[in-house]
């Protein structure tokens, strides 16, 4: 059941992934400290085409989201604390294959046990709670406004920093099914 995970990566478009790299390398300002490896770098992001890539995209470039706002109220310290150690922490927290396989934990282990399986995560679904620290990553990163109708009350995340929003992306969500919407 990967339907969090196939709703966000139908929801964002070429152009979010092209606005997220010129913003995280304010190439606009720093066009001629960018070397070449730099950029062959930033170019092979831009295009990610699947979901393991999405993912492994929002650990690589989490950060504390400090310009979200949820229904209209500020995010505190903590809260913004704790959404930054979720998604930091998060394949770790669900790699079930290395749970399982730590029994054999001396040094002629074979990789494949101690690799982490991201498509068995994918697989084993995603719980999306009512305030979702990726919804508010990807609201912060991609400067999206994000309406979430979660289980017929809607929630509202809002980039409230000096970029605004370019955006709406629009999910609904109940006890098992989360969609674009």
């Amino acid at each position: 059941m990967s339907c969090f995970w196939d709703a966000l990566f139908s929801s964002l478009v070429d152009n979010d992934y092209k606005f997220l790299y010129l913003k995280i390398y304010d190439i606009h300002n720093n066009i001629s400290k960018v070397d070449k490896v730099s950029l062959v770098n930033i170019l092979e992001d831009i295009n990610k085409t699947n979901i393991n890539d999405l993912i492994l995209l929002l650990i690589k470039y989490n950060r504390k989201s400090v310009n979200v706002s949820w229904n209209g109220e500020k995010l505190s310290e903590k809260f913004i604390d704790e959404s930054f150690d979720h998604v930091k922490d998060y394949l770790q927290n669900n790699d079930n294959n290395n749970k399982n396989n730590n029994v054999n934990n001396d040094n002629n282990n074979n990789d494949k046990n101690s690799e982490i399986n991201i498509q068995n995560i994918i697989n084993s679904g995603y719980l999306c709670s009512v305030c979702d620290p990726f919804l508010i990553l990807i609201c912060e990163l991609f400067e999206l406004e994000i309406e979430h109708l979660y289980m017929g009350h809607m929630m509202k995340y809002r980039n409230i920093g000096g970029g605004g929003n370019r955006r709406v992306i629009k999910f609904t969500s109940d006890q098992g099914h989360f969609k674009v919407g």
